[in-house]
């Protein structure tokens, strides 16, 4: 879903753009027109494409800090049991 939100978003901004950018250089209506609908296609492409990896990137970090935040509390604890464990002998 998040995806195509960011396709949407990437699509509608260069579909605007190629609009604006057209309709400055005086380019034909149909020129401006032909050239917008593509550039919305490539750019729904564009991001997915970046929304996939985004997402990718951001659930590997996660992982990795999850991982990191595991291994502290358990060495945490090992040391807690280990000091206790000395104290009492």
């Amino acid at each position: 879903m998040t995806n195509h939100v960011c396709g949407a978003g990437m699509a509608f901004l260069g579909f605007s753009l190629s609009l604006i950018i057209g309709l400055l250089t005086g380019n034909s209506f149909v020129a401006i027109v032909t050239r917008a609908v593509v550039v919305l296609f490539l750019f729904y492409i564009l991001g997915c494409l970046l929304a996939g990896l985004g997402r990718k990137v951001i659930v590997q970090n996660f992982q990795a800090e999850v991982g990191a935040i595991a291994e502290t509390a358990k060495r945490k604890v090992a040391d807690n049991t280990s000091k206790k464990n000395s104290t009492e002998t």
